[in-house]
């Protein structure tokens, strides 16, 4: 009988021990100043050195910016896809060029777009990476959406769109 219960204890804590891990997924935020340092990120110099924005339209965008906004970047590190090794290195480009504050702008990793963050109340990310104009609180625009949608068009660049979001 001691050894049937035994057994019984055993397998009980071997059952319980495999249960399916309910850990939240989550995205965390990465400082500007840690892109060229974290893990994940180490094709972001390369590519952000490469990008060239366009001068007068960083300039624009530096007369633009009210104050009132906020730009919101999730990004999927260690993707190869051309929106994260390309688009997002000159997002931040052409924020940097623009004068624009570290403090006005978020860059949040996941690895999903369902991962939970902050804004998931007011946002559904669709496709990584993603970019969003926040005015006093709300989001308003989605830059890099519009980019996607309008550069294979023309040879649109991406301050274009971040000047037209802070425009509209």
């Amino acid at each position: 009988m001691k050894r049937l219960l035994l057994l019984f204890s055993i397998i009980s804590l071997l059952l319980i021990s495999c249960e399916e891990s309910k850990l939240k997924e989550e995205a965390y935020i990465i400082e500007r100043n840690e892109l060229e340092t974290s893990v994940g990120f180490d094709w972001f110099r390369q590519n952000y050195n490469d990008y060239q924005p366009i001068q007068t339209v960083t300039e624009m965008i530096s007369a633009s910016y009210s104050g009132n906004e906020k730009f919101v970047i999730f990004v999927k590190p260690t993707c190869s896809c051309k929106g994260t090794q390309l688009d997002f290195p000159s997002l931040v480009k052409t924020f940097d060029q623009s004068n624009l504050a570290v403090e006005k702008y978020e860059i949040w990793a996941c690895a999903k777009e369902d991962y939970e963050h902050p804004y998931m109340s007011q946002l559904e990310i669709m496709d990584l990476p993603a970019c969003y104009l926040f005015r006093d609180g709300v989001p308003v625009y989605s830059v890099l959406d519009t980019f996607n949608l309008r550069s294979n068009n023309n040879n649109l660049k991406i301050e274009e769109v971040v000047l037209e979001a802070l425009e509209k």
